[in-house]
């Protein structure tokens, strides 16, 4: 993952934090156990997160920029909306398996409290810019625009995420695990049902 505009103890501290939940979940990966894992003391993570639920909070935003920047990498907004979803559905997925910490973290923000909550404040809160933060940005633009062009099936944009991203995430669960094997005849069905599940 892009270590760029991050001090490299604020990497070491992510990447242990990481690896800790990818092995025990928040609950039981406190501070104590996040410091002894990225080799530094306790003080050192409070120098860069207020708290715990700080650094799991920047957490998700750092792996939610790497995410967005893998998927939108070679964008090509001159191609059609179905081939721009099938892109972007492929390079989320590929970002998942060569990234698979990142990814349970993901997973297991946005079921968790954490994540219940970034979402309350994002559909609630008053001036928020509900394009950059409920969803995955690209997948909202293109939502947005297909929408207009009345090519895809009326509904809100948080639910088609919802909708696609419920399919992706245990296709991509069940890859990691073992259960499904990852090869591009596998991936391209599943982009391809997806987008049938979309359009009209």
């Amino acid at each position: 993952m892009n270590e760029q505009n991050h001090p490299e103890k604020k990497i070491t501290i992510f990447n242990a934090t990481l690896n800790l939940i990818a092995k025990n979940g928040f609950h039981k990966s406190p501070t104590s156990k996040i410091a002894e894992e990225a080799g530094v003391g306790v003080g050192t993570i409070y120098r860069y997160f207020k708290n715990k639920d700080d650094l799991i909070n920047e957490l998700f935003k750092y792996v939610e920029t790497e995410m967005i920047n893998a998927i939108l990498k070679d964008y090509n907004p001159d191609i059609s909306i179905q081939e721009q979803f099938i892109n972007f559905c492929k390079k989320y997925i590929q970002f998942a398996v060569d990234n698979p910490r990142a990814s349970s973290f993901f997973e297991q923000y946005i079921e968790s409290p954490y994540g219940s909550a970034m979402r309350r404040e994002n559909y609630y809160g008053e001036g928020k810019d509900i394009s950059k933060q409920i969803l995955p940005h690209p997948f909202y633009i293109l939502f947005t625009s297909a929408n207009e062009q009345g090519i895809i099936k009326d509904l809100p944009n948080s639910i088609l995420f919802v909708l696609i991203n419920g399919a992706l995430t245990h296709f991509i669960r069940d890859i990691r695990i073992g259960f499904i094997d990852y090869n591009e005849e596998m991936v391209n069905k599943v982009v391809e049902f997806c987008w049938d599940a979309l359009k009209i």
